[in-house]
């Protein structure tokens, strides 16, 4: 089982990485999230990886971190979502707001998200929300998280209030919270950041 990839990135289009790991290039399906943070071509990189194994095929995918990668082991739990749907899924919302919105049973933050309808949006609440938040129980690093997903959604919430298109809405936050983190703290200091982002793309 392949857990880890660190290696030189040779090559990057869309949602695919290949990594040069002494010598063997590996091609890898990754989150949004991990395809943003690679490194430039040339440039050592480190993902999380998962190695799917069909009868015709072997597929390794890429995550930013092991909580990232959880999450996709769930969502492939769930009868009728796949790798890429689940990756679609993890890519379109991000992990930390599935999360919040499964905690929270909040079907229309999910509706929209590519690859889940209504009936998915329902399904997905119903067969994770008892784990996560058995999850969150355990975990005694969890409850910030969720405090912080709450942050996010609400300033994701007030960006589509203003017109904003979800995914560039997303985006904007994501980036501003990778290069600033600390104005996460507060939804108008997050609002404001990502605002100066979305219009500056």
């Amino acid at each position: 089982m392949i857990s880890l990839l660190r290696g030189i990135v040779r090559q990057r289009t869309p949602l695919t990485l290949v990594i040069d790991a002494n010598g063997v290039g590996y091609e890898l399906l990754c989150t949004q999230e991990a395809f943003e943070r690679a490194s430039s071509i040339g440039e050592e990189y480190e993902l999380w990886t998962r190695l799917i194994v069909r009868e015709d095929s072997m597929t390794l995918f890429g995550f930013v971190s092991t909580q990232e990668r959880a999450l996709f082991d769930l969502l492939i739990s769930i009868s009728g979502i796949g790798p890429k749907t689940a990756l679609g899924i993890l890519s379109g919302v991000g992990e930390s707001e599935l999360r919040e919105a499964i905690r929270s049973s909040d079907v229309h933050r999910l509706i929209g998200v590519p690859g889940v309808g209504r009936k998915t949006a329902e399904r997905l609440i119903v067969e994770l929300r008892d784990k996560l938040l058995h999850e969150e129980l355990l975990s005694p690093v969890s409850s910030p998280s969720a405090g912080e997903g709450t942050i996010r959604n609400d300033a994701l919430q007030a960006l589509l209030a203003l017109g904003y298109q979800r995914v560039a809405a997303e985006k904007a936050i994501r980036e501003v919270l990778r290069s600033e983190p600390t104005v996460g703290k507060k939804v108008e200091t997050l609002v404001k950041a990502a605002l100066k982002e979305a219009n500056a793309a």
